[in-house]
């Protein structure tokens, strides 16, 4: 939406906030009367943040790292990725300096 006009950039984004927590509302209600979260999710826009978990082996998260840290990888999914290998050249740090991976400073 960067490329937008600001009214129009405002409209959208005060019309996903309005559908956002009219949804989250119906989901409070849905927790309330004992549907499960797995279930009630379904009420939930698909732009609602949810908390990820992620695990793998030291190989895998290096492969993963390299691919989704590519410029051309979505800029969301980059993020994620980005924070991944911050995680990892902590935990790892002679691994990710044999990597070049530096911490950022």
């Amino acid at each position: 939406t960067d490329d937008l006009d600001t009214a129009i950039q405002e409209w959208f984004l005060q019309n996903q906030k309005e559908i956002w927590n009219m949804a989250y509302k119906k989901y409070s209600e849905a927790l309330e009367k004992g549907i499960a979260k797995e279930s009630a999710r379904a009420l939930l826009p698909l732009n609602t943040a949810t908390r990820l978990y992620m695990n793998g082996t030291v190989r895998s998260w290096i492969h993963y790292i390299q691919l989704r840290t590519m410029e051309d990888t979505q800029l969301e999914h980059r993020q994620v990725a980005e924070e991944c290998k911050k995680i990892f050249i902590k935990n790892f740090p002679e691994i990710s300096n044999a990597l070049g991976w530096v911490a950022p400073s």
